[in-house]
This record gives C-alpha cells, sequence and structure tokens, in this order.
C-alpha cells in the first residue's frame, strides 16, 4: 500500500473519449467507490471495464466484478494476441495507441499529464523482430514517473473482447500501489 502512483479512468464511446478521472488513494475500497462514483452516468450503457488486475488492482478487480460491473482483467505482461509481432500484450496495447494517434482516429484532446507520459514511452525491435516496450521499471531508473495515465488510455483504447463492438462506453481503469 501507499506509493505514488495514480489510479486514474478513462471512458469512450466507439474511439470518442467521454471522461477522465485521476486521483491518488492507496486504499482499494476507496477506489472502488470512486470508480462506482465516476460512472454512475455511464453504467446503464457500459458493456466493458477493463482493470489493470496485476498486484493490488487484484481487489479492486474482484470487488468491481461483485458489484456486478462487466469487468475485464488486464495484465499487460500476458500474452499479446499476435505474439508473433509484440512481445506481450503492453507491447500491443500501446503501439495500437501509437497508431490511432498518429491517424487522429482518437476523439477529443489528452490533458497534458497524459501526453507528457505518451512522450516518455519508449519502444524497440528485438533481435525477434518483436515489438517491446521499456519496462516501467526501467522509466523509473531513468528518473521518469510510472505512465498510469497513458497505460489506462492504452487500455481503454485496446480493441473490444470477445463478443464486444466498441460503440457503446467501455472504460479502462488503472489502479496500482507499491507492488
Amino acid at each position: 500500500r501507499g506509493g505514488s502512483d495514480e489510479n486514474c479512468l478513462y471512458v469512450r464511446k466507439g474511439r470518442q473519449l467521454m471522461h477522465m478521472a485521476a486521483w491518488h488513494d492507496p486504499n482499494t475500497m476507496a477506489t472502488v467507490g470512486r470508480v462506482q462514483t465516476e460512472l454512475t452516468k455511464f453504467r446503464d450503457q457500459l458493456t466493458e471495464l477493463r482493470v489493470d488486475s496485476v498486484g493490488l488492482g487484484g481487489g479492486v478487480a474482484d470487488r468491481l466484478r461483485e458489484l456486478r460491473y462487466p469487468v475485464r482483467d488486464i495484465e499487460a505482461g500476458a500474452q499479446s494476441s499476435n505474439p508473433g509481432e509484440y512481445m506481450n500484450l503492453r507491447a500491443e496495447m500501446f503501439w495500437q495507441l501509437r497508431t490511432l494517434l498518429e491517424t487522429e482516429q482518437v476523439g477529443r484532446l489528452l490533458d497534458d499529464k497524459t501526453q507528457s507520459q505518451l512522450c516518455t514511452i519508449e519502444w524497440e525491435v528485438q533481435s525477434d523482430k518483436r515489438i517491446k516496450i521499456v519496462s516501467k521499471e526501467e522509466m523509473k531508473r531513468k528518473g521518469l514517473t510510472s505512465p498510469d495515465r497513458a497505460d489506462a488510455l492504452a487500455m481503454c483504447l485496446l480493441p473490444a473482447g470477445p463478443g464486444g463492438t466498441g460503440e457503446a462506453y467501455q472504460t479502462a481503469s488503472r489502479w496500482s500501489g507499491s507492488q
């Protein structure tokens, strides 16, 4: 518990960003309460709530699932849907986000802090030609902060899960504390 990382939430409809919130609170149940408050006006149309469920975020995901939110656990280190091209899901999410931003397919402007975090994300092509995003641990060694808002945005704009159309409201919540 504790730590300086942010809790971040994005809501989208299609590729249009509808809402963003970010806050600091290491308490998992307080975070669940804040997520519920932030999603009040979107609740009836919400099709998927993506939660960074690694570490402490797992408790947030479990409680939201108990409250009948359509939670989709996201584990950035998990295998990509295209493992021949991306090292892991994090690389796939950020590469897709990069493409959307470059082609101006994301509606509404992002806040300055999110834009700044996006500029700190570095990538490389490995010897096996797969795309790798530099780890958060390496970013911290370079004196950079955790890109919590950028992570939440990348999760939010990841294409819909099985059976999803991407047109109804979807959200992503990046919750983390010290891990």
